[in-house]
């Protein structure tokens, strides 16, 4: 009995070893996104709040490299289903997000959810610093724009994205 029980050891560490180098390749080649917290709730400028998420597009043939979604968290909140996100930061960079709602319901579908809509995160060239704070720019259904300062956590987990993205 003590020989086999000896024999299966170094069997078993053989496996598990070969299991941990699998998990880490696994993990070493997942998109740099998914490893960020990926919501967020902020308020904009009239005080409404926004549930910001970092997804990645439904389709995998999508353009962009993932997708940036608010969804309104107040009643009423009526988004514009075509125009684009605008990010800025401190120092007066602009980068704009296009708009990728329609993403969002099967194709031909009359009704868009008009409290959400999602935005293309593309590559920005060169992309907005970690350091600095941001804020979106969201118009409105009516046509009015909503400010939205974004989280810390957020600002470092698109800067930590964008850096991560393969050409």
């Amino acid at each position: 009995m003590g020989v086999s029980a000896r024999r299966r050891r170094p069997r078993l560490g053989a496996l598990l070893s070969g299991v941990l180098l699998a998990l880490v390749v696994l993990l070493q080649a997942a998109p740099a996104w998914a490893a960020v917290p990926q919501r967020w709730t902020i308020a904009d400028s009239h005080g409404d709040r926004w549930q910001l998420l970092l997804v990645e597009p439904f389709d995998p043939a999508a353009a962009g490299d993932g997708r940036l979604r608010l969804n309104g968290l107040s009643p009423g909140a009526q988004t514009d289903h075509a125009a684009a996100l605008q990010l800025s930061d401190a120092m007066g960079g602009q980068w704009p997000l296009g708009n990728r709602s329609a993403e969002r319901v099967p194709s031909g579908a009359p009704v868009l959810p008009p409290g959400s809509a999602q935005f293309d995160l593309g590559r920005p060239e060169p992309g907005p610093s970690a350091f600095l704070p941001l804020q979106l720019r969201l118009t409105m259904a009516d046509g009015s724009i909503r400010r939205l300062p974004m989280a810390p956590g957020c600002v470092r987990a698109l800067s930590d994205l964008w850096a991560g993205a393969s050409p």
